[in-house]
């Protein structure tokens, strides 16, 4: 099915009016014509604002690590974010040290995504507590969060459980939401059928060598996660839910279990995740792609990325965060 239609007429009167149609011409135009690119050290995008963010409107923020550099951002500027993670102020991560960890939120695909938030909103729905993984000397895993935090005991780790759930729910009083794709290749746990934040640790495959199964998803698997999703946040039938900003984190892959090279997987997974993202926006008018992959990727690398080729540099962040604000939060 396409996407869009347009008639003969309209499709070159928007070629004709883009300030942005053409790619990036390498002639040395002392004037540039109407439509062609110029290349920038920062590529000024063309975003159009359908709606906009007022000051006192709640937000929650999920995804990957890209999602919390928007909700800090929005929380240093006074807006009120739903997702921070508050609940977990003063817990112990791995290393000892004290704190609120950065990423013990995050959610790194679209399975886990929608798996939280029906959890948290579907009465239906109940985490499985035979997915939590008990080690030796009474620690338990919960493959469902991110590994940012100490291992506890059984009583901490339900505990840890219910404050994910609580922190989830309060998704239903957004009125905007923040999606961030991150990958598709994911883990699932064919004991419960249901799939793990991340990849099942050493600990865990030593003592259930046969209960993790690598999957790599593929399109249409993930656009019915984000259908599903946009399903929960509107109950009413697509009225009176939320705004929902969809983006896909440049940041790439750190590894693939494919066999592949990394290189190539990572391709696939961000074309997959950029085409699901076009597609869902394109199926609702409250769903709104921002780029934040095309400001990273089309910007120059010794400005966006770090000396890894993969992470991407604190000026790089604070340039899509402002480009964020600016786009959508009326008044910035």
């Amino acid at each position: 099915m396409a996407l869009l239609r347009l008639t003969a007429d309209d499709a070159f009167r928007r070629l004709a009016e883009n300030p942005a149609a053409y790619w990036y011409d390498d002639e040395p135009y002392p004037h540039p014509p109407a439509g062609v690119r110029l290349r920038e050290r920062i590529p000024r995008l063309t975003i159009p604002a359908d709606f906009h963010l007022r000051r006192d409107d709640p937000v929650f923020c999920i995804g990957s690590c890209f999602a919390r550099n928007i909700e800090y951002a929005l929380d240093a500027g006074g807006y009120p974010v739903l997702s921070l993670g508050r609940e977990f102020a003063g817990e112990r991560m791995p290393d000892g040290e004290v704190g609120r960890p950065d990423h013990v939120t995050n959610k790194y695909h679209t399975h886990s995504m929608v798996q939280a938030i029906e959890w948290a909103l579907d009465p239906a729905a109940q985490f499985p507590d035979a997915g939590l993984v008990r080690l030796d000397g009474g620690l338990v895993v919960d493959p469902h969060a991110h590994h940012a935090l100490e291992l506890v005991d059984l009583d901490g780790t339900l505990r840890r459980r219910r404050q994910h759930d609580t922190l989830t729910a309060r998704i239903a009083r957004a009125r905007v939401v923040v999606v961030t794709l991150g990958l598709v290749e994911v883990w699932r746990d064919q004991l419960t059928g249901y799939y793990l934040n991340g990849a099942p640790t050493a600990q865990m495959r030593e003592l259930h060598p046969d209960r993790y199964q690598f999957e790599v998803t593929d399109y249409g698997e993930n656009l019915r996660n984000l259908e599903r999703i946009y399903e929960l946040l509107h109950p009413a039938g697509g009225t009176g839910g939320p705004d929902i900003v969809v983006t896909v984190s440049p940041v790439t892959m750190r590894c693939t279990f494919t066999g592949r090279d990394v290189i190539v997987a990572n391709t696939y997974s961000k074309a997959v995740l950029r085409a699901v993202a076009e597609a869902w926006a394109f199926r609702h008018p409250d769903v709104h792609y921002f780029p934040s992959y095309e400001l990273v990727t089309g910007a120059d690398p010794e400005f966006s990325r770090l000396p890894d080729g993969s992470h991407v540099t604190r000026a790089m962040v604070d340039t899509v965060v402002q480009v964020f604000t600016e786009t959508y939060l009326r008044g910035a």
